[in-house]
């Protein structure tokens, strides 16, 4: 009857232990299944201002929990160096399970200056009329319920000279 005792304890224990190890394997299925569709373009070019960018951010969520997850921050990068990143913004939104979730479009302006820095970007998009790489990052943290994960999409956006 002892042993029984402990046998049914150990076996409690270890199903426990299975059981969660499988439900985090699922969490982490969820965040890896996470799709993240970034529309970003150039929406004005002025010299006094720079180059403002717009991100339109889709969020689909494909597995069978809906998740929470806060507004993204959108960076906008040259040669892996940030020039201008999004507000932050402290909003909370829901993703229904199999549902998706368009996201405002979020605004970012280049200052000129970082634009003129690019190597030379926009004295050779005029001159050699050679493009400038940018790249548009989103990145949002979704949460878990026991843990919040970090999710991030990188998008290439290339600007390129105004063909005659």
């Amino acid at each position: 009857m002892k042993h029984l005792k402990k046998i049914l304890i150990g076996t409690t224990i270890g199903a426990g232990v299975i059981s969660l190890v499988s439900y985090l394997a699922s969490l982490k299925k969820t965040t890896d299944e996470l799709e993240t569709e970034i529309k970003s373009k150039v929406t004005d070019f002025n010299l006094k201002k720079g180059i403002t960018v717009q991100a339109d951010v889709l969020l689909k969520n494909p597995s069978n929990r809906s998740l929470k997850f806060k507004h993204p921050t959108v960076k906008v990068l040259h040669n892996g160096k940030v020039k201008v990143t999004s507000k932050v913004i402290d909003k909370d939104y829901t993703l229904p399970a199999f549902g998706e979730k368009t996201l405002d479009p979020i605004v970012l302006t280049v200052p000129i200056k970082d634009v003129l820095s690019m190597a030379g970007g926009l004295v050779n998009l005029i001159t050699k009329k050679q493009e400038i790489p940018l790249a548009v990052k989103v990145i949002t943290n979704v949460d878990l319920g026991w843990k919040k994960q970090d999710v991030s999409k990188t998008q290439d956006l290339t600007i390129k000279p105004k063909q005659a």
